[in-house]
């Protein structure tokens, strides 16, 4: 049950939100945040899945959707640089992004990795790399860059193993193109599509973060030393959903997959984004049939990792750029809507 609770004037409007026989309270994100600009592109269609976005240094976001390709998405215009092929600079299977000092990087399914780099303040193709692509190549959902050594995450299925149970590795570490280790071994005790799990990657100077999209679990690695060093159990909001079950592996129609897919990926408290600033780790999951607010924001201290408080909104949350927020509104269109033009609002904290 949804309630508002007004208050007296010049008080935010406060969300109660009734979940099981827990309560959580939180305020609209127009609360905490003031919007400082919308960008309109009216003629310009998104359909989704979102797969991963980056604000760069100029302020403009890098956004990879599943349908849509990538796009460099301005105030001013959005850039398709998705060019279909298999030549150079040309994309196809793509799977997630990256964002460096020089170097907007594309990496797809089959190992290739392909380099824009931004002349004029818009970004054209510099080069291709490749990563070696073995039965243990994982399924790719994530990457970060450090010191030569690629971090991919994404579902590394342990071939050797896997009879009635799907079993793998979720962190998988290139050196000079070839895997160097595997991290976050889990095992499912029945078949799952283990590769439709998103992982989160994030860099904190020589810390990488990684979160599974389907648990509040944060995982902390050195990538000097390339171990994990602390594995935290967050404490989520009691509107928090924990997954119930994982999508099985059955055969079935394209369109009986695609509505499984969505219907799995909506019933749970999905972590769609997480973010970290200089003084919090910003969390945003969603809430399962709810009409009033489709996410949650979770704000923790970056220090001690103990929830600060939460806000809720409609919105998408893409990334951060000095202090300004990006928000793709109305959420992903794959997941929660039909196709739609792109609106991007940009906040910044109260």
């Amino acid at each position: 049950m949804f309630a508002k609770i007004l208050t007296p004037l010049l008080t935010p409007v406060l969300f109660i939100f009734f979940w099981g026989e827990g309560l959580a309270t939180g305020q609209p994100l127009e609360a905490k945040y003031i919007m400082v600009d919308k960008w309109i592109h009216s003629k310009e269609l998104l359909s989704g899945y979102i797969f991963d976005s980056f604000i760069d240094a100029d302020g403009d976001l890098l956004l990879l959707s599943f349908r849509d390709g990538l796009k460099h998405i301005k105030k001013s215009e959005v850039i398709n640089l998705t060019r279909l092929g298999q030549g150079p600079g040309e994309m196809q299977n793509w799977a997630a992004i990256y964002l460096d000092n020089s170097y907007l990087i594309d990496i797809e399914m089959t190992g290739k990795i392909i380099y824009f780099k931004k002349e004029n303040k818009n970004y054209v193709y510099d080069k291709t790399q490749w990563l070696e692509y073995t039965t243990k190549f994982p399924h790719v959902r994530a990457a970060a860059f450090y010191k030569g050594k690629w971090y991919i995450g994404g579902y590394s299925p342990d071939i050797e193993k896997i009879t009635s149970s799907s079993k793998g590795y979720f962190l998988s570490i290139y050196a000079e193109g070839k895997l160097l280790k595997q991290f976050l071994y889990k095992n499912f005790r029945s078949l799952i599509r283990g590769n439709l799990i998103t992982v989160h990657l994030r860099l904190d100077e020589r810390r990488l973060f990684l979160l599974l999209a389907t648990e509040p679990i944060l995982y902390l690695f050195d990538t000097e030393k390339d171990e994990l060093i602390n594995k935290i159990q967050l404490s989520m909001p009691s509107i928090y959903s924990p997954i119930k079950q994982y999508l099985k592996f059955e055969r079935q129609s394209l369109n009986n997959f695609i509505k499984a897919f969505e219907t799995w990926e909506t019933s749970y408290s999905r972590i769609e984004n997480f973010l970290i600033t200089s003084k919090e780790i910003i969390i945003q999951f969603r809430i399962p049939d709810n009409k009033e607010a489709r996410f949650c924001l979770a704000h923790f201290d970056k220090d001690n990792f103990k929830l600060k408080d939460i806000c809720f909104t409609n919105d998408l949350l893409l990334g951060e750029m000095n202090g300004i927020f990006y928000f793709l509104e109305g959420g992903d269109p794959g997941l929660d809507g039909e196709i739609s033009y792109i609106s991007i609002k940009l906040f910044m904290r109260k």
